[in-house]
């Protein structure tokens, strides 16, 4: 749970940095910074050999197991999604983009979060931030086990 809240906080600040908000350039760029060190350290501390970044299929994976991780790959999307949608927009399910409740076709990233903080509803925020850190975790789940799965 903690990478996942981590990194939507990240997204968070970087999202905040993008609308030009004082104070929060160079708080982004640096807490981009330490939360790439702290995931390479949770990484390690999990035991991973290499990052994922330079991950390789393991030599003997054969095509029913690159079946079973493309079928995971696939179904991988809906997993960004809440039944309950966007607030003001139950229609819109997906987490991490969305578009503009007031732009029409330009695309919000984390839009619970970032449309909250530019239309200061912060009391929004924290439940936005929770609701995308738990789809954030249900991937880093199914990363892992495409992960474990690819390694074998």
């Amino acid at each position: 749970m903690f990478r996942a809240i981590a990194l939507v906080a990240g997204l968070t600040l970087s999202a905040a940095a993008d609308q030009s908000l004082p104070g929060f350039t160079e708080a982004s760029t640096q807490a981009q910074r330490d939360l790439e060190a702290e995931f390479d350290s949770y990484a390690r501390a999990r035991g991973a050999e290499e990052p994922l970044d330079s991950f390789t299929l393991a030599p003997e994976v054969d095509d029913e197991m690159l079946a079973k991780l493309n079928r995971l790959l696939f179904t991988s999307e809906p997993l960004l999604t809440r039944a309950e949608g966007l607030p003001g927009r139950p229609w819109y399910r997906q987490q991490i983009h969305a578009p503009g409740y007031y732009t029409g076709y330009g695309t919000k990233t984390l839009p619970w979060i970032r449309e909250a903080i530019e239309h200061r509803r912060y009391d929004q925020v924290a439940a936005g931030v929770e609701a995308v850190a738990t789809t954030m975790q249900a991937l880093a789940a199914r990363i892992e086990d495409i992960y474990s799965l690819a390694r074998r």
